[in-house]
């Protein structure tokens, strides 16, 4: 997966901020983030960091879009979920390492690493396309007074880390590095504008793209190589396919399927306006074929979603 846009765009981001809500995953409720999320004036970080620099993160909601070492340190009790949103280049992974860690497990205090983007009551990318056989292999949770050892790394390009620390002087540092994906399947892509490949690389993957904000799309499918026995001008009779959803909602089976194509075939193309909150694109692979889709994604402005379109995102 490869993506022409490196630098997210802050108009974006702002956007985001009032839009994005997490997701209730921890034993706690976190039905408050998006209202703290609503308060607060909060810009994505974009600036380069040394290795070496220590970044405070001061609002409970925050995101960031560089490697660093992120401090997180409360003197007062915290007893409200926060959360530190994380989002690499589309081609790459986060890696996450404690270096020093002290959130008590009495009143509830817990860190819980989610991979994926948790936002709207779900997560991305979905458990049949995360590559992992159950829940917890998506949530990681640690509580007490000792750095957990293990080193944790994303199988998209995001991750949060949400905590909630309801006791004094409480906090941990954690190290975050992107390391290069060598098969990226599934990706968060913010920037206003953009060209992101998806591809399943022979295997039998379901990749997805998920575009924030509402999206003028258009898309082209190619193969690289096909079975002997097939045609190669058209395959998978509805066993590989691309499926364009769209949905205020954060879950993809909640969402409103806009496309389907039935199979995929060499020239197939489509453009399409989308005008919800949240676009994914699926690209669904049997495992018989090497399939492709290029994306160009451009946001829509609030005069072309205005109206009676945003109706159309609701089931």
């Amino acid at each position: 997966m490869v993506s022409s846009v490196s630098c997210i765009g802050l108009l974006a981001i702002s956007m985001m901020i009032l839009m994005v809500q997490a997701r209730p995953s921890l034993d706690f409720n976190l039905e408050d983030f998006g209202d703290q999320q609503k308060d607060m004036d909060v810009i994505y970080d974009e600036v380069d960091r040394s290795e070496n620099d220590v970044d405070e993160v001061t609002e409970c909601v925050d995101y960031k879009s560089s490697p660093g070492i992120y401090k997180v340190f409360s003197e007062i009790p915290r007893p409200k979920p926060c959360g530190l949103y994380l989002v690499a280049p589309v081609d790459q992974q986060i890696e996450l390492t404690f270096l020093d860690f002290q959130v008590h497990c009495q009143q509830h205090g817990i860190v819980e690493i989610v991979d994926g983007y948790a936002y709207g009551n779900g997560i991305f990318p979905p458990q049949e396309g995360s590559g992992q056989t159950s829940r917890i292999d998506r949530h990681k949770r640690y509580c007490g007074a000792h750095k957990p050892s293990s080193v944790f790394l994303s199988t998209s390009n995001a991750a949060v880390i949400q905590n909630r620390m309801p006791n004094d002087n409480e906090g941990f540092t954690v190290q975050v590095k992107f390391i290069k994906n060598p098969q990226p399947c599934n990706a968060v892509a913010m920037e206003e504008r953009g060209v992101v490949t998806l591809t399943n690389y022979g295997l039998a993957h379901n990749c997805s793209l998920l575009i924030l904000f509402p999206q003028r799309l258009s898309v082209t499918f190619g193969y690289t190589q096909a079975r002997a026995e097939v045609p190669p001008r058209h395959h998978g009779q509805g066993s590989d396919y691309l499926e364009i959803l769209g949905g205020n909602s954060s879950s993809v089976d909640k969402m409103i399927s806009f496309e389907r194509s039935a199979g995929l075939s060499s020239d197939f193309r489509l453009k399409r306006r989308i005008p919800c909150e949240n676009v994914v694109v699926r690209l669904i692979s049997s495992g018989r074929f090497i399939n492709s889709a290029q994306i160009h994604h451009e946001t829509l402005s609030q005069d072309e979603t205005s109206g009676s379109s945003r109706s159309q995102c609701f089931l």
